[in-house]
């Protein structure tokens, strides 16, 4: 069984027994690997969780758009997949993408509501064909094109069932950063390659409330945006930080909600102490920074600017 698959058969096994929020906390030890066939409750928990990333993405780089310099880019407001000729995707993403309708074309499986891709009408299922009469082939090529877009309005050509249509979009400008939602078996983020990271089912489900996982997805979004190059986060870790809370201040989230996630993070995941550990006894800085530095700034940073950091907060989510 590959890595993939096994931690997919994690998601399908856990799903309908965690809830969606402050779900403890699994150990990668403690992964079970018994089966990976894809049910009907882990789509549906997948798509929730998809529409809950692209929602809170869609908003924070929305909001950022002036925070990020100049890497901004034209907003969709959509989460894509698409299934890559000849790609080993193992067993679980295989059912999952047949299960979705999910061809070789970029295919839309979660909306951001209020975004461009929302006030266009585009729905799950569509398949992006084309973007200002130009086909496109992969979401990278999308991507790409969304880059060199400043003004006007974007038309995109979807093919909805055996229909194809121009669709007109209003163009938002916003952070330049897309996120995808990976299964494993840790509560991650983590960087693939340009602008392009992932944040875990687990981490979604760990986070309590949309405040804190917009701290989680904008700690991500900061380190794309300051083009940390991959391998290279533990030296970039305060940067991204503070850029986080600045993210999620303009996007009218509690930026102290991320003091709690970060806190709540490494005390409930014991075996990372052992990790950092043996990545100082090797000299080397650990994968996400030396976390009491980095909450004593985010600390001096929140008092900085006025907000006070509570622990009793209550979680928020959106209905």
């Amino acid at each position: 069984m590959t890595r993939l698959a096994a931690a997919a058969a994690l998601v399908a096994l856990t799903v309908a027994c965690q809830a969606r929020l402050g779900a403890p906390a699994v150990p990668p030890e403690r992964a079970e690997t018994a089966r990976t066939e894809l049910g009907a409750e882990a789509v549906a928990a997948y798509l929730a969780d998809v529409e809950r990333v692209a929602s809170i993405a869609h908003r924070l780089r929305a909001a950022g758009s002036t925070l990020c310099g100049d890497a901004t880019s034209a907003l969709l407001g959509a989460y894509l997949l698409q299934r890559i000729r000849d790609d080993d995707l193992g067993t679980f993403w295989e059912a999952l993408l047949e299960k979705l309708g999910v061809g070789e074309a970029p295919t839309v499986v979660g909306v951001a509501p209020g975004s461009p891709a929302a006030r266009a009408g585009l729905e799950r299922g569509d398949r992006i064909l084309a973007l200002n009469g130009r086909a496109v082939g992969r979401t990278r090529e999308l991507q790409a094109a969304l880059r060199h877009v400043r003004s006007g309005e974007l038309v995109l050509r979807i093919g909805r069932g055996s229909a194809e249509r121009d669709v007109g979009l209003p163009v938002e400008i916003g952070c330049d950063a897309w996120l995808a939602l990976d299964f494993g078996v840790e509560a991650s983020t983590g960087k693939r390659r340009g602008r392009e990271g992932y944040v875990t089912t687990l981490f979604v489900r760990f986070a309590r409330g949309d405040d804190e996982l917009a701290a989680v997805i904008a700690h991500e979004i900061a380190h794309l945006v300051l083009g940390d190059p991959l391998g290279a986060y533990p030296r970039q870790e305060l940067a991204a930080d503070r850029l986080a809370l600045g993210l999620c201040a303009a996007a009218g989230f509690d930026s102290a909600a991320a003091l709690r996630l970060w806190e709540r993070w490494s005390l409930e995941r014991p075996w990372l102490v052992t990790r950092n550990l043996e990545w100082y006894r090797g000299r080397r800085e650990p994968p996400h920074g030396r976390i009491a530095e980095r909450l004593v700034a985010m600390r001096a940073a929140l008092l900085a600017a006025g907000i006070e950091a509570r622990a009793d907060a209550t979680p928020r989510t959106a209905p």
